[in-house]
């Protein structure tokens, strides 16, 4: 039996920008005055601010004083060097918005540098984070991929980018919880979760339904047919049918189909599993692709390369988790590109077993003091019934 992927979709809006006005003015001179004097000039200096520290002092004008030429009773003006104001001038004069005040978050240009992938052989990776708690350490980058495969025009390489991370520690250091057991409500933001979690390093959780026209629970069985029975944090947070779920225990354990069920679901976290996923299933097990009902899945082979776009309802974004061992964790998040590239890379980072999460508008990487590294400056963006965490 087929699954299918939901995501929703939210608009962003743009900012409004505002154009400085400018005034000329002139002083008139006699003509004795104006042969008294030498010729002066104007000297503008101007200092542009590029950080988000926007100040009025963002772009300073410095002028030494003119004196414009007049002209005598019946002669003809002659404009002089001397007698023109700047365009730099004339703004300072009228109008204290500058470029850097017109500057938000939203329109800040990310910097990149460029340095050789630590995780992926001949990639660059443009940003690096690097977080650790405790025996948990994270290493994450935003990786530049060039990708010419379904959707690139005439085979030019698309340029596209992906978010990896490397997550090394014990195993009971992987967890899931739900919103409603951090934050209170039973769908909240991925951030907010992750932030009540002490979270040092999170990813969206699994599928949830959102529609209140179909609304019967939060978490979903693999053919979206009934809810399931859900486990999250070692705790019971949606008892309804039984459903094919991914378990995950405190030793590092991954079990998939395992059937949870109102009457079994104490008894499985008696024996130490802490976390169940209901909607999706396994991309590759025991490191070789996996048959879902006999069948591959697509997925394996989607190599769309459509970027985000909102206004189309295009969010063409995807979250895998991989499982290198017990206490070696990758996560990889693309960023307008199919989930076949995302394999590729999870394999090469050597993942023995790769799940995928919710996707779409939902696909998000939290790391502890720079928030959400994918959709910076949008924390409100993904809203989710659970996030994973380390």
């Amino acid at each position: 039996m087929n699954k299918y992927i939901k995501s929703v979709i939210c608009v962003v809006a743009a900012a409004a920008i505002i154009t400085p006005t400018t005034i000329y003015a002139s002083n008139k001179k006699t003509q004795a005055e104006l042969d008294a004097q030498k010729p002066s000039t104007t000297v503008t200096t101007t200092v542009k601010a590029e950080t988000k520290a926007l100040t009025k002092t963002a772009e300073k004008s410095t002028t030494k004083k003119v004196t414009p030429a007049t002209t005598a009773p019946g002669q003809v003006k002659k404009t002089t060097k001397a007698d023109k104001t700047t365009k730099a001038d004339r703004t300072a004069k009228t109008d204290k918005t500058t470029k850097a005040d017109k500057t938000t978050k939203a329109e800040k240009k990310i910097v990149y540098t460029y340095r050789p992938s630590e995780f992926l052989k001949g990639k660059n990776s443009v940003r690096k984070w690097s977080v650790s708690s405790g025996k948990m350490s994270v290493k994450a980058e935003q990786i530049e991929l060039k990708l010419t495969e379904n959707g690139a025009p005439d085979g030019k390489p698309i340029t596209r980018y992906a978010y990896v991370a490397l997550i090394k520690g014990t195993p009971d250091g992987f967890k899931s919880i739900a919103a409603k057991q951090t934050t209170g409500k039973t769908i909240d933001t991925a951030v907010n979760i992750a932030k009540k979690a002490d979270a040092t390093f999170a990813i969206n959780g699994e599928m949830c339904n959102h529609d209140p026209k179909t609304f019967r629970g939060f978490f979903n069985a693999a053919d979206d047919s009934v809810d399931a029975t859900v486990i999250k944090n070692g705790a019971v947070v949606q008892s309804v049918k039984a459903s094919p779920s991914l378990t995950m225990d405190k030793n590092g354990n991954w079990q998939y189909p395992v059937y949870v069920t109102p009457d079994n679901a104490q008894s499985l976290i008696n024996s130490g599993v802490v976390t169940s996923v209901s909607y999706t299933y396994p991309l590759i097990w025991n490191g070789e692709p996996y048959k879902q009902d006999g069948v591959y899945s697509p997925i394996l082979t989607e190599t769309d390369t459509r970027p985000d776009n909102p206004k189309m309802h295009i969010f063409n974004d995807h979250t895998l988790v991989g499982q290198i061992d017990a206490n070696t964790y990758a996560v990889a998040i693309s960023e307008g590109f199919g989930r076949k590239f995302l394999i590729d890379i999870l394999q090469e980072m050597g993942a023995k077993n790769i799940y995928w999460a919710n996707g779409g508008h939902c696909s998000l990487m939290y790391i502890k003091g720079y928030g959400a590294v994918n959709r910076e400056g949008d924390n409100n963006l993904c809203h989710t019934a659970d996030i994973m965490y380390f």
